[in-house]
């Protein structure tokens, strides 16, 4: 759902996909695959992969997860007794942001350094 942005504490309003995924705390800039298969339908024929794993394409990145709040009543551990758990919905920043991100001419001149500095040793 490219087109509807994505509610985030830190950053408001972000462009992300929302996936099926369990994430925990740790996991944010892991990539993320989607896999298409070997076999796919095409313009009405059948493609097949020329590997036999199929096709790979990089999603984008994890950005967080989210955590619903509930209150347990049969456990309290002092005066702690809401828990996060985890919805199993996590949040991907699309590989075209990251892009966006890495090839902005600041960074893009900074790699050229850091190349030719190696270059040079």
């Amino acid at each position: 759902m490219p087109e509807e942005k994505i509610d985030t504490k830190e950053f408001g309003s972000i462009e992300a996909y929302l996936i099926e995924s369990r994430s925990i705390g740790g996991l944010s800039g892991s990539p993320v695959f989607v896999h298409l298969g070997q076999v796919r339908l095409i313009d009405g024929q059948l493609k097949h992969a020329t590997n036999n794993v199929g096709i790979f394409y990089l999603l984008g990145l994890i950005h967080g997860h989210f955590d619903k709040n509930d209150q347990l009543d049969d456990f309290t551990i002092e005066d702690e007794n809401v828990y996060k758990i985890n919805t199993g919905i996590a949040i991907v920043v699309p590989a075209t942001k990251i892009l966006e991100i890495i090839n902005q001419p600041a960074w893009i001149e900074l790699r050229n350094k850091i190349t030719d500095e190696s270059k040079q040793k």
